[in-house]
């Protein structure tokens, strides 16, 4: 689940950063890449309906106007992430990257599809460029897929740098950043820090975090904190009574003397 989370964050947010990028361009307004954005925001529409079809259909169309336009290939490639089309996703991403060696938006998708497919070095290259990107408005994403690289590689002094980068750039967003931060406390002793960090991550956009909350719970019970976290891994259950996360709730109850 906490896979699928960090996958509609990280589709909603670069669907925004690629709106962005269209909204910032003001070509002449009878020009092909005026035409084809218009398509391009129509697909967005459509995506974000959870119409694929239609978006694709509005891609296909923005393509033949201006098959040079590298936000079709962008936004093609988050709709094929969503659908959990990876490699066809790889493509389409690196295409846009082709056409705009700078797109860091494009270049942060591109890192997190190599992070989930385990190739680390080339993932970090591609992040860090975006990351390192002054210009880019949604560097605290790359921030956020450094720090799980950095932790997936148990570089955990790295991942605590740009996790906090992250949540300190945009604090209202960083509910995964949160998330990752809490392990790296956790698992250097941090107790506290971790409990603070877990409950962060389940306000807001992500209060439905679910592996944040049981995350909590459990250092909950390791802070000694038996009725917090009785109350915490009993909202677990209560909340996602048919899922996996339950039972592991259910087992962590155990340890609650």
């Amino acid at each position: 689940m906490v896979g699928q989370l960090i996958r509609m964050v990280w589709v909603a947010g670069a669907l925004v950063i690629t709106l962005g990028a269209c909204a910032s361009k003001k070509p002449a307004l009878d020009s092909d890449e005026v035409r084809a954005r218009k398509y391009v925001e129509i697909a967005s529409g459509s995506f974000s309906e959870g119409d694929n079809a239609g978006a694709f259909r509005a891609l296909n169309e923005a393509e033949k106007i201006d098959p040079k336009l590298p936000e079709i290939h962008h936004i093609r490639g988050i709709i094929l992430i969503s659908r959990g089309e990876l490699a066809q996703a790889k493509l389409s991403v690196e295409r846009a990257i082709q056409l705009k060696p700078e797109y860091s938006a494009a270049r942060n998708t591109l890192g997190k599809i190599l992070l989930n497919d385990g190739k680390f070095m080339e993932a970090e290259i591609q992040l860090r460029l975006a990351a390192d990107d002054r210009t880019f408005s949604e560097g605290y994403m790359a921030h956020t897929n450094l720090g799980i690289l950095y932790y997936k590689t148990k570089k955990f002094t790295k991942a605590m740098v740009a996790l906090s980068k992250a949540i300190n750039d945009r604090p209202n967003m960083g509910c995964v950043a949160r998330y990752y931060r809490g392990h790296v406390h956790l698992r250097e002793g941090r107790i506290g820090d971790a409990i603070r960090d877990y409950d962060a991550a389940t306000k807001r956009f992500c209060a439905n975090f679910a592996e944040a909350y049981y995350a909590l719970g459990v250092a909950q019970i390791r802070g000694k904190k038996f009725d917090s976290a009785r109350k915490t891994l009993l909202d677990v259950v209560s909340r996602y009574q048919d899922k996996p996360i339950a039972k592991m709730a259910i087992d962590q109850l155990r340890y609650i003397p």
